[in-house]
């Protein structure tokens, strides 16, 4: 008599099982550009009810699990029109955003400013509040994902890589290129000379008329950038802040090869009868050589204003230990700006400078079967191999050609950089009559880099009984730049501007090599090359070379 009430309530979870997993829908959908028909990569797409929420792929596809039918879906992306529909029946969405509306957003473009409303190029602009966050090797990985054909990408985990920039796709004619950089309006400066922090905004131009002022450099798109600056304040009260950011994060390897373990391996010999040199050793060596990577990036800035003055101090300081062992970079930047108005205002002086100090930890995992590339070196060793030796050296035997101890090469070669970049900038305008405003603009940037390279005379990978190369490169950038703009806007209505202006840029490049064999002495390393013996012919070459770039007139009704 009570076996019924059982069958009942069996009965009735198979069918709220079954009423749960039919209720599950996968939806999907394309989102793309209206006008342009380009993939949005990126876009938010979220189901409100349910708080479910993914981003679009680099093809601006998507997929996302739908529970109620009822539920409301929502696509959003900085810059456009963010859209909201009901699920329904419906399980593919193909979704054009338009453009957002924002006329009155005032966009930076070549040597100047424009309301959005006025812009008829392909101009993006994201700010600060909407660029990613974290733990940022490079600060143009903030703007990773943001902007509509733009793809920023970069292989591996290695900290000292860096991102690669197309705009237009990668696909396109301008494919392996990377855009120009213009930082407080000073072209060809590098990004890394700032604080991912330090970023106010991104405007980006993609088309061949937003980016004609700056000639053949912007041939494949302009990337503006403009630093933070506390501007000056309605009043005339002095106001001062103090701001520190500060993000941690850790890295680990997504996904290790699969080899035979050294259990499996002596099975595998026992089980065919092959001959086999066990050397008694249970190594996984993907271990050996992959670690936790940490990164740290820290920020601490002091700012303030009124009405007639405004400044900004920043330093931070980012470290970076990659999942590779002996892999890393430490970079510290020290930014400070100053902005000053006179004359009733209509003289305003803005100046800054800047400096950034950076060393690198450099692990060769590349050029294939190099001896001394360590991934290729792990990967065909086996796991019977010990890493030490009883006595601590590094355990070495001739399986076959070229069969190197990884482990050893990290620790034992020196593979670093040390590199200083400087930045600085005066801009001066002055506005002698009610729409004609005369500018001034100087730069001078300066990056040097040394390399050091050694391969000591004990290392099983080295064949010429010690090896080192030291490399010095150096460029400098000097900009001198003059504009008169005249702007007249006719009650809203009707806008004249006429830009004219002389630029003079000169970039210098030069630096030199020097490599020797057979060293005297390995404590030394490569810091002190004339205790290298042997120096054949190409051990030793330089280069100096200087570039100018033209000036330029533009108009704009």
């Amino acid at each position: 008599m009570n076996q019924r009430p059982t069958i009942l309530s069996f009965l009735f979870l198979i069918f709220l099982s079954f009423s749960t997993i039919h209720s599950q829908k996968l939806l999907s959908g394309k989102v793309m550009d209206s006008k342009t028909q380009e993939a949005l990569v990126g876009t938010i797409v979220k189901l409100v009810k349910s708080n479910a929420v993914v981003v679009t792929d680099f093809e601006g596809n998507f997929t996302i699990q739908s529970t109620n039918e009822s539920d409301e879906i929502l696509f959003s992306y900085t810059g456009y029109e963010t859209i909201q529909m009901p699920v329904g029946s419906q399980s593919f969405f193909s979704i054009h955003l338009i453009p957002g509306k924002l006329l009155d957003e005032v966009i930076l473009i070549g040597y100047g400013s424009q309301k959005k409303s006025d812009k008829t190029g392909a101009v993006m602009s994201v700010n600060s509040n909407e660029l990613n966050i974290g733990g940022l090797s490079d600060p143009i990985q903030g703007l990773q994902g943001k902007v509509a054909g733009v793809t920023i990408s970069k292989q591996g985990g290695d900290p000292n890589s860096g991102f690669t920039v197309n705009i237009r796709g990668a696909a396109g004619l301008t494919s392996g290129t990377g855009p120009l950089y213009v930082i407080d309006g000073v072209p060809g400066v590098d990004p890394t000379n700032i604080a991912s922090n330090d970023i106010e905004s991104y405007n980006v131009l993609k088309d061949a008329s937003s980016t004609a002022i700056y000639g053949s450099r912007g041939s494949n798109g302009v990337i503006i950038i403009k630093t933070k600056n506390s501007g000056l304040s309605k009043s005339d009260e002095k106001v001062h802040k103090v701001e520190y950011s500060g993000q941690y994060g850790f890295d680990q390897v997504s996904k290790k090869l699969n080899f035979l373990n050294s259990s499996q391996m002596r099975d595998f010999a026992t089980k065919t009868g092959r001959t086999y040199i066990d050397n008694g050793a249970n190594i996984d060596w993907q271990d050996a050589i992959f670690r936790s990577g940490f990164t740290q990036d820290h920020t601490l800035a002091f700012s303030g204003s009124d009405h007639h003055s405004s400044y900004r101090a920043s330093l931070s300081h980012l470290n970076i230990k990659g999942v590779l062992e002996g892999s890393g970079k430490q970079r510290s930047i020290g930014r400070l700006q100053f902005t000053q108005s006179g004359l009733k205002d209509r003289l305003t002086v803005y100046a800054g400078i800047g400096g950034a100090i950076e060393h690198n930890d450099f692990v060769n995992y590349g050029n294939g079967i190099s001896p001394t590339n360590v991934l290729y070196q792990a990967f065909r060793r086996s796991p019977t191999d010990p890493i030490y030796n009883a006595d601590g050296t590094y355990f070495e035997t001739d399986r076959s050609f070229q069969y190197f101890n990884p482990v050893a090469i990290i620790k034992e070669t020196q593979n670093e950089r040390d590199a200083k970049r400087f930045f600085g900038n005066l801009n001066v305008k002055l506005k002698l009559l009610d729409h004609l405003v005369l500018g001034v603009n100087g730069a001078y940037t300066r990056n040097d880099s040394t390399s050091f390279y050694f391969e000591p005379s004990y290392a099983a990978s080295n064949t010429t009984k010690g090896f080192a190369k030291r490399t010095y490169n150096n460029g400098s950038s000097q900009l001198i730049e003059t504009t008169l703009n005249y702007d007249l806007n006719y009650k809203n209505k009707h806008s004249f501007n006429i830009l004219g202006g002389h630029s003079y840029q000169k970039d210098s490049y030069d630096g030199f090599f020097a490599q020797g064999k057979e060293a005297l002495s390995d404590y030394l390393k490569s810091y002190n090359l004339g205790a290298l013996i042997n120096l054949e012919p190409g051990s030793i070459g330089s280069y100096k070379m200087n570039f100018y770039k033209p000036h330029f007139w533009k108009t704009r009704l």
